[in-house]
């Protein structure tokens, strides 16, 4: 799933702390199902399935890589092109290049250097519930579904002014039902909440005796209605299969919600991937990493929770209702602050390869022809999950390639031919640039 995030384009609204913001979700969400007909048909693309990039064969010389070793189902390849694009996720990625480093250790600003530094993730969870003083107030926050079958719905994020006198990060809140069955008997909430809690079980994360008591209340107020809970259970398979809100979200009576946040991560050169004395079946160094969170992200997420409520009281919106005393609010914070997923920084962009891996077209400093696709060369992680600005770089990096290979064959005369040569097999024909 995607979402794109962007000010409403109504007309303008007085300056406020916190100015409306609405995130619109694509009508198509699973993009391979979208695009599987065009990607199979196409003869410009020559996709090997079950490959894996062993290693970068640098030339010091020219300063481009001639190569790269590719493993094919039990069998190894010399992949040959003019251009090279990794796009093999940011640790993967970063892995590639700090082996190729260990070599030539002058790449990439040297072992000091920007490379497999400044691993950025997002800050995301929940410390508080929001609760509307009326249902119009709580509607305006809530996902709906527009005529052309976009579903659309507002989130609270700070406005400039207000990051810049608090300092804020940018971060942005929206209800939610999560962890709202606590304590309640509704059947649908209840449902709801062991619906959301689905993959801490199957994948048997660690709870808290406090998450395990709350898990088995729950699961007490389906059990003891069993009627309720099949017709709730109707409801909710509804709602999200024939609806198909983006994500399940029912209306409570009493206008009281989770409030989920999800903000960026204070970029840091301490948080890094490096490679550590351990060799995979290809000899290739396997990576480690070390992340953490700045106390500034703490510190961040929290005054950006009291701004929120001073701003909802004022307006008398509502309120927000902290889920443990202020003095353990920040420790709250910090126990949920584990998302590192997205990869963000390793092989970040710049203006020099003293400060940066890649420059502003993707392309590696240090290596003629080798560019790097992903949200790694992303210098901030900012607010949102960052697939869609990853795929916008990914098509300006294709549109620069093809632009690039069109004025080298004008003025050099290259030829338009590329080869995949096996080792021990005969060669493979291959498009001139690798991705």
């Amino acid at each position: 799933m995607s979402s794109d995030v962007n000010r409403e384009r109504s007309e303008p609204e007085p300056e406020t702390d916190f100015p409306t913001s609405r995130e619109s979700w694509t009508r198509i969400r699973n993009t391979a199902r979208a695009n599987r007909t065009e990607l199979a048909t196409s003869k410009n693309l020559f996709v090997v399935l079950d490959s894996r990039v062993k290693a970068l064969a640098f030339d010091p010389v020219e300063g481009r890589l001639h190569s790269m070793s590719v493993a094919w189902r039990g069998r190894s390849f010399w992949a040959h092109a003019d251009h090279y694009v990794l796009a093999c996720g940011g640790r993967g990625n970063t892995r590639l290049l700090l082996n190729l480093q260990v070599a030539f250790p002058q790449l990439f600003g040297g072992t000091d250097g920007p490379l497999g530094r400044f691993y950025m993730g997002h800050i995301a969870g929940q410390i508080a519930q929001i609760e509307f003083t009326t249902k119009e107030h709580a509607e305006r926050y809530l996902f709906k579904l527009t005529s052309t079958g976009t579903f659309v719905c507002n989130r609270f994020q700070p406005g400039p002014k207000l990051q810049r006198a608090l300092e804020l990060p940018n971060i942005a809140f929206w209800p939610t039902n999560r962890r709202a069955a606590i304590g309640e008997a509704d059947p649908a909430l209840s449902l709801l909440y062991l619906w959301n809690s689905r993959k801490a079980v199957v994948h048997k994360a660690t709870w808290s005796e406090a998450d395990r008591s709350r898990y088995h209340n729950v699961l007490h107020n389906v059990l003891r209605n069993p009627l309720g809970a099949t017709f709730s259970a109707l409801d909710l398979l509804r709602q999200k299969y024939s609806i198909a809100e983006p994500y399940l979200l029912l209306r409570r009576p009493d206008m009281r919600y989770g409030l989920r946040y999800h903000g960026e991560q204070i970029p840091s050169s301490s948080n890094r991937a490096f490679l550590k004395p351990e060799q995979d079946a290809d000899g290739q160094f396997k990576l480690e990493v070390s992340f953490r969170y700045l106390d500034q992200d703490i510190r961040g997420t929290l005054q950006a929770h009291l701004a929120l409520d001073r701003w909802l009281k004022e307006r008398k919106m509502g309120k927000l209702i902290f889920d443990t005393a202020p003095e353990h609010l920040e420790e709250h914070i910090d126990a949920q602050a584990k998302d590192g997923y997205h990869q963000i920084g390793l092989t970040k962009m710049g203006v020099d390869r003293k400060h940066a891996v890649v420059n502003q077209n993707c392309r590696v400093f240090d290596i003629a022809n080798l560019y790097i696709a992903g949200s790694c060369v992303f210098p901030t992680s900012g607010q949102a999950n960052p697939t869609l600005p990853a795929v916008a770089f990914a098509v300006r990096l294709a549109e620069h390639l093809v632009t690039e290979i069109r004025r080298q064959s004008t003025l050099l005369g290259l030829s338009m031919s590329s080869r995949l040569e096996p080792q021990m097999a005969l060669p493979l024909s291959v498009p001139r640039s690798i991705c």
